[in-house]
């Protein structure tokens, strides 16, 4: 099982700003589903208040260590949905990846800033949409080794009207 981060930065490393991303990017988001839909996508509570519903077709496994806590609009014991999507609660890493399928190919790291930084570490690909601006933010990716990553993919999308250029990146563990 490959476990990969995803994520939209920044060049000066912003995520987020009040609680959303600080631009709007359809290709982003198309990229963004395209690479998780149908596998298991790891993410904090925060992150996951922010979405209008469970993300479809996919197993929702959120960190949170509120244990009264639970998602709107779906049963985290219910059973998955004919298209699988699903959403289950884990207090910690190791409990989230230890409710991920068996035969999960590649599990996600979803976000916010706490969750990539504890799952840096251990992660073996990142799926970087680097976002060619510098907006305000309060929100941060956490720094990671670059030298511990070679990138194996690279799409550049140029600015489109109000959106800016980003560049799509795939960047591989070194092992």
């Amino acid at each position: 099982m490959r476990l990969a981060i995803i994520v939209a930065m920044a060049e000066n490393r912003a995520i987020g700003r009040g609680g959303d991303l600080p631009w709007h990017l359809p290709e982003d988001l198309r990229h963004f589903k395209r690479l998780t839909t149908g596998k298991p996508i790891i993410m904090g509570r925060r992150t996951y208040e922010t979405l209008p519903v469970a993300l479809p077709a996919r197993l929702s496994i959120v960190l949170t260590r509120d244990t009264a806590w639970r998602p709107k609009n779906i049963d985290p014991a219910a059973p998955p949905a004919s298209d699988g999507t699903a959403v289950r609660i884990a207090p910690d890493l190791d409990t989230a990846l230890s409710l991920c399928p068996e035969d999960a190919e590649e599990v996600f790291i979803g976000g916010g800033a706490e969750i990539y930084r504890e799952a840096l570490p251990r992660v073996d690909r990142i799926y970087l949409t680097l976002i060619h601006a510098r907006p305000e933010a309060d929100t941060f990716m956490p720094e990671w080794d670059e030298s511990a990553f070679r990138q194996t993919s690279r799409r550049h999308r140029p600015a489109q009207g109000d959106e800016p250029a980003c560049t799509f990146l795939t960047l591989d563990r070194i092992r």
